[in-house]
């Protein structure tokens, strides 16, 4: 397994810890070092604080102290929206209601437990930390989330227009690992240099 993948952080999000030990004990013994469980949140910024690359979430029985109809579905939402190169997995106990289709369309992969067995785990996670840390995807999720805050950032225009033209060159690229995604990131600094509001998405950049 590539390092970068195995020290990839993975969260396990479920009112029912004996429900997700099995997975854990089983992603550990495959050499993923880096894999916790929280039972439940009393705020949102717990799951995002966490710093995730890969969430395993559970919709039903977690997030109850915040009295949301949605429960995991609201956790869901608010991380991909404030951190969206964040892979999230909604793995239930049962099946998907349809009635939550658009809110489930948020998430990267759904999966009941009973379909998931121990062999799959491994290669979906693998699949989705690959999608959260190797440059190539992550790198271009994030300079995404730049692009739409580029009005607001305290750049002359000549910036944002050369900041514009390193997000199209990084989706050009996106999935390639051959491209110089150093180069692109060390560029992407040098000309965010004076967007003090956005240091924390500039430091989530992987190279």
């Amino acid at each position: 397994m590539d390092t970068h993948l195995a020290k990839g952080r993975i969260l396990f999000l479920d009112d029912q810890r004996d429900a997700v030990e099995p997975y854990v004990a089983h992603l550990k013994s495959e050499g993923f070092t880096n894999v916790d469980v929280m039972t439940d949140v009393k705020a949102l910024n717990q799951v995002v604080d966490a710093n995730a690359d890969l969430i395993f979430l559970d919709i039903t029985g977690v997030a109850t102290a915040l009295n949301s109809a949605d429960e995991g579905l609201s956790v869901l939402e608010y991380v991909k929206k404030h951190q969206p190169w964040t892979q999230v997995i909604v793995l239930s106990g049962s099946d998907f209601p349809a009635s939550k289709a658009k809110s489930l369309s948020k998430a990267d992969l759904c999966i009941t437990k009973g379909s998931l067995n121990l062999a799959e785990l491994v290669n979906v996670t693998e699949d989705q930390l690959k999608q959260a840390v190797a440059p190539e995807y992550r790198n271009v999720k994030i300079l995404t989330v730049l692009e739409k805050r580029i009005e607001d950032m305290n750049l002359g225009w000549w910036k944002k227009k050369k900041l514009r033209k390193l997000i199209a060159e990084a989706r050009a690229h996106e999935g390639d690992p051959s491209y110089d995604w150093n180069k692109l990131v060390s560029r992407s600094k040098e000309t965010l240099s004076v967007a003090a509001n956005v240091a924390k998405i500039v430091a989530a950049f992987s190279v």
